[in-house]
């Protein structure tokens, strides 16, 4: 680990890397908008925000973290805009640092490709279900 916190590693690596849910959570601050809706009976989705993080399974000390919103009116989750935390920096083919811009566009593409919206989901509906119990 280098003294600015970044583990360094290069595309290729990144993507041989395999992640695990660690947390979610919806924000306890919700927007006004949603505040008022669940005032009113109605659980509107605009407005449900929350945060994720996933660490390597290999247990190496690579971390990403996002903020999620749900989009109305389908409900489903996407990735907040430049939410994106995370102990990674990608490399280039000199070995310089790609930049912290350029490891964040790499890393959110990546995302795409996960299945991350659902297991988030399942892991919130269980939460709640604990607590209603």
């Amino acid at each position: 680990m280098s003294i600015d916190f970044y583990l360094r590693l290069d595309a290729a690596q990144l993507a041989r890397l395999r992640f695990e849910h660690l947390e979610s959570h919806v924000d306890a601050d919700l927007s006004d908008l949603a505040a008022q809706a669940r005032c009113e009976g109605a659980w509107l989705t605009e407005g449900i925000e929350g945060y994720t993080e996933w660490v390597d399974s290999a247990h190496a000390g690579y971390s990403i973290g996002w903020d999620w919103v749900v989009q109305p009116p389908t409900g489903l989750l996407a990735l907040k805009a430049h939410s994106i935390r995370t102990n990674i920096m990608l490399t280039q083919p000199d070995g310089s640092d790609a930049g912290r811009s350029r490891t964040e566009r790499h890393l959110a593409e990546l995302l795409q490709t996960w299945s991350w919206p659902d297991i988030v989901l399942n892991t919130l509906k269980q939460s709640s279900q604990q607590l209603l119990r």
